[in-house]
């Protein structure tokens, strides 16, 4: 476990996640923003495969999320490097099946995955990459304390990158 809210357990991605994973991933609705877009059985086995290493080498990566009433698998949240403009910056990524929207779960998720991002890794900011039209993603970044900080174009696609620093949060707890 790498972390735990008041519903859900924040844990490693597994080979065992495959099949609530896989359905999840290919869903349209799900990957509509996704650079990636519906993803095949056979990609959610590279993706697990891609997050145990990113586990490996970065001690960071998208974790699963597991529903702590029934134990169910729900989504992912978590935190990679990803190349911003040519410069490497860590951003928080997430996922939830289309059945656990709009329940409070992705900002319980992100809020949690940056605070330990920003508190017990000591990054000094996370970023987040989202495309304006996404707007339920927009306000679950909103509500977990991050800021615009410019507009861009990645993976040929324009987005807005938006930040929150250990700054900020200094400043909203004192």
């Amino acid at each position: 476990m790498i972390l735990e809210t008041s519903r859900l357990i924040i844990r490693e991605i597994s080979e065992s996640d495959i099949s609530s994973l896989s359905a999840m991933l290919a869903d349209e609705k799900v990957m509509e923003f996704s650079i990636n877009g519906p993803m095949s059985k056979s990609q959610t086995l590279e993706f697990i495969k891609w997050c145990q290493s990113s586990y490996e080498d970065h001690g960071i990566g998208p974790w699963a999320l597991e529903n702590k009433r029934d134990g169910s698998f729900i989504g992912f949240a978590g935190l990679s490097k990803e190349l911003i403009d040519g410069i490497e910056e860590v951003h928080v990524g997430y996922r939830l099946a289309r059945n656990h929207w709009h329940k409070g779960f992705a900002t319980e998720a992100v809020s949690s995955v940056v605070d330990y991002g920003l508190n017990s890794e000591g990054r000094e900011c996370i970023y987040a990459i989202i495309e304006p039209e996404h707007y339920s993603s927009i306000r679950v970044i909103e509500k977990s304390g991050f800021n615009v900080s410019k507009k861009t174009k990645f993976h040929d696609r324009f987005v807005n990158i938006y930040r929150k620093s250990k700054l900020q949060c200094e400043v909203v707890s004192a």
